[in-house]
């Protein structure tokens, strides 16, 4: 099955602009027949200069006078005291564009008919515009086998050609030859854009990248003008670009090496040159496709419905993830609020790594959705933060392990920068990111990967945590922090944001402490801490319930400056993870439907990733037409014309604007996922939260939790046919609404027993074995 983006116009804005990439290398196609646009990323090129690492040393006495004045009820004079002694005095940098390619063709015909295409198979754009007597057409991709951007440009007539490359940095140009070679000079600091400032964007020691375009192959005459190539009488010419950072490493110094940058261009340039346009474009969708068609998915409806919408949209999230995020090398990084896609130099909250949803987000899709793969570049990037937070969680919070804050940039900067408490102030970002090393394992069964990557991280968190607890009749409770971007107010009606026990630090924790005794156990090893981390675990505090019903968000039932808050933090434990849910704590769950019940009721401005989560909540709520609504409002109101994830401006701070913001369209197709099929170790889900208008459908080539693959098919909305592979040997119990069978190979059929919420059957399962299950429809009961 294919799956494809059709329009009819040209792109006139980067939010109407097609995304294509290979992990490393990004370009917006616009797609207007007669003037090529791409906009042109490189995945490392960020401002700042080279080992800058950022120090906020904290004495001791103010962490104990904060201590003290939060006993005391004085949140507001606190929150005063680490505002001023407690936070960076700068910000992080900025990912940035690297430049823009033009192609202008010298025809003045008009249009009588366009189409614009992205294939998702094959992560191509391609464009085809027919006039009276003419038949131009394009084609453009980032080839995942040579890393570069690859153009075609054919036409019915003899055409001429110019082709120029610029940017917003500084910058020269050079042609030579066949070629057009673009030095540029990124900022060694760019203010964020939402700082009212002068000289925002400061150039001296930044980041020094090539942009060298050549001629591949043409029909035409090739000659240069002072600011670019021109071809001449052409009938196709096939264009080929790369980009070269001199990034060495977070905490390395620059290349500095103008010829070499060059030559690394140029090598590339020569090995795609072995190729004709056909040959790299094989090469190029033999890896893309390896990854995209490993799932398949379709939704039928009886009606008319979004349901193709739907099947798009999910393909989209994983279609940008392999574009943004495939491990071509170890120097990926991973994918950031933008994915790879940015064409500012003040880009929107700097299209940085912001830890306290949108990147955790961005990787909830991975390990279902068959592209655990593309999590390695995030693994890496914790891998460097844990080393570079070291000095944060000493020198900042006081404490032994590692730590990082709310935004993370090219550079590892954990601490917490300048701003405001309420969201820079925040030490759990490392906590949060460390659950997605052993999320990567309990997909991937990789105990070697479990051992040597993710187990010194881990326990590394663990100690930070642990000197983050203290102890007042027998509970635990958590140092001073923050729940992400919120506010309460104190007795003077004044907002505030610093409290002890805040729920996710406490929700956090408990996840952490919980997978590292998981560990211990599977490994066999560090049986001391295994029993240090089992005592706290039992001392943690539990979660509590308000007045109305509703799970708490701080420590003591605080009057909420804005009831509608679009962040939902108290709400990890019962998702991502599962400390709540119709297994453990069930009690709680009606707590949890309070809590979002009060958030979203009345609201009209709708987030992007906010309806995501929602989504994802209503779909661990088992409530699949409550979820399908929050699917809509995201195509309704949370994205654009390319499907791009929206995030509107929030009115907080100058330099706000609509911008798109990837983490929707990642957390959407989890959603997606979670509506389909659910699992945790031992425990599989399926149809949890199956819409009633999704009459059938198929689900084929996701994962749950073990490993394990599954293909899974439903007719007039209920289970048909489900198979299993097993990725791992263990004791599994499936789980659905209604009766269902397992058929053995030897012929023999078990049924599935009643249970409190439905339907289970458990099963053995080995290793590489397949197992199917079947519906009633399928049985003749």
């Amino acid at each position: 099955m294919e799956y494809k983006l059709l329009y009819d116009t040209p792109a006139k804005s980067f939010s109407e602009a097609l995304p294509i990439g290979n992990g490393k290398m990004g370009a917006m196609a616009y797609g207007e027949p007669l003037k090529l646009h791409f906009s042109l990323n490189a995945d490392t090129l960020w401002s700042g200069k080279a080992c800058a690492q950022d120090h906020v040393i904290v004495p001791e006495k103010y962490r104990e006078e904060v201590r003290k004045l939060l006993k005391n009820g004085k949140y507001w004079e606190a929150q005063n005291l680490v505002q001023n002694k407690m936070l960076s005095e700068k910000y992080n940098e900025s990912y940035i564009s690297a430049g823009f390619l033009d192609c202008f063709l010298k025809n003045t015909e008009e249009t009588k008919s366009y189409t614009r295409e992205l294939n998702m198979n094959t992560a191509c754009v391609s464009t085809n515009a027919v006039s009276n007597s003419d038949n131009i057409q394009t084609e453009s991709f980032i080839s995942c086998s040579e890393n570069v951007l690859v153009i075609r440009i054919s036409s019915k007539k003899k055409q001429d050609l110019n082709i120029c490359l610029n940017s917003l940095l500084n910058y020269s140009i050079n042609c030579d030859g066949r070629t057009v070679l673009l030095q540029g000079e990124a900022p060694e600091h760019v203010e964020p854009n939402y700082v009212d400032c002068e000289n925002a964007v400061v150039y001296g020691n930044g980041m020094k990248f090539i942009i060298l375009t050549k001629v591949h192959s043409t029909d035409g005459t090739v000659s240069q003008t002072d600011k670019g190539l021109t071809i001449e009488n052409a009938s196709e010419s096939v264009l080929i670009t790369a980009i070269e950072t001199e990034f060495t490493g977070w905490n390395k110094p620059f290349l500095n090496n103008w010829k070499e940058l060059t030559d690394r261009c140029q090598k590339r340039l020569n090995c795609a040159g072995k190729y004709d346009f056909e040959g790299l474009k094989k090469r190029h969708e033999r890896i893309h496709k390896s990854y995209f068609e490993r799932v398949k998915i379709h939704i039928a409806s009886g009606e008319e419905s979004d349901t193709g919408l739907y099947e798009h949209l999910f393909q989209y999230g994983r279609y940008l993830m392999i574009c943004s995020s495939r491990p071509a090398d170890e120097m990926i990084q991973p994918a950031n609020l933008q994915g790879i896609w940015c064409e500012d130099i003040r880009s929107v909250w700097s299209s940085n790594w912001t830890v306290n949803i949108n990147i955790e987000m961005n990787y909830w899709l991975n390990g279902p959705c068959a592209l655990s793969e593309c999590e390695i570049p995030l693994i890496n990037m914790i891998a460097e933060a844990a080393e570079a937070g070291k000095n944060t969680a000493k020198e900042t919070f006081g404490g032994e392990g590692w730590a990082a804050c709310h935004n993370l940039d090219l550079w590892r900067q954990t601490t917490p920068v300048k701003g405001e408490v309420k969201w820079s102030y925040w030490p759990m970002g490392g906590v949060w990111l460390t659950t997605h090393l052993y999320r990567h394992y309990l997909y991937t069964n990789d105990k070697i990967y479990l051992k040597n990557q993710a187990w010194p991280i881990m326990r590394e968190t663990a100690k930070f945590c642990l000197s983050r607890l203290r102890e007042e009749n027998g509970v635990l409770y958590t140092d001073f922090s923050t729940s992400p971007e919120n506010t309460f107010l104190d007795k003077d009606n004044r907002e505030c944001a610093l409290s002890e026990s805040v729920t996710m630090d406490i929700a956090l924790i408990r996840e952490v402490f919980m997978e590292c005794i998981d560990t211990c156990r599977i490994l066999g090893i560090d049986q001391e801490l295994e029993r240090l981390l089992e005592n706290r675990v039992q001392k943690l505090p539990e979660y509590q319930v308000g007045e109305l019903g509703q799970l708490l968000e701080w420590n003591k039932e605080f009057a909420e400056k804005d009831e509608h808050h679009r962040h939902f933090a108290h709400l990890v434990g019962f998702h991502p993870f599962h400390q709540i849910d119709f297994d453990t704590r069930r009690e709680l769950l009606e707590s949890v439907e309070r809590v979002l019940e009060r958030r979203i009721h009345g609201v009209t401005q709708y987030i992007g990733w906010g309806e995501a989560w929602l989504c994802n909540f209503y779909a661990r709520l088992r409530n699949g037409c409550e979820a399908e609504k929050h699917l809509k409002l995201f195509l309704k109101h949370c994205c654009y014309g390319n499907l791009l994830g929206l995030h509107p401006p929030l009115g907080e701070s100058c330099g706000e604007k609509e911008i798109f913001q990837i983490d929707g369209n990642f957390g959407i197709t989890a959603g997606i996922g979670e509506m389909l099929l659910q699992s945790k170790r031992g425990i599989i889900d399926v149809f949890p939260a199956l819409p009633d208008s999704w009459k059938e459908g198929e689900l084929s080539g996701v994962y749950a939790v073990g490993g394990h693959k599954l293909n899974l098919h439903w007719k007039d909305g209920a289970l048909e046919k489900m198979c299993l592979y097993g990725g791992c040997e263990e004791s599994v119990t499936i789980r659905y609404r209604s009766e269902f069978e397992y058929r053995e190979k030897n012929g023999h059929v078990r049924k599935s027993e009643a249970c409190e919420d439905g339907w289970r059957l458990n099963i053995e399962v080995k290793e590489q074995e397949e197992y199917c299950f079947y519906g009633k429809q399928n049985r003749g009961i």
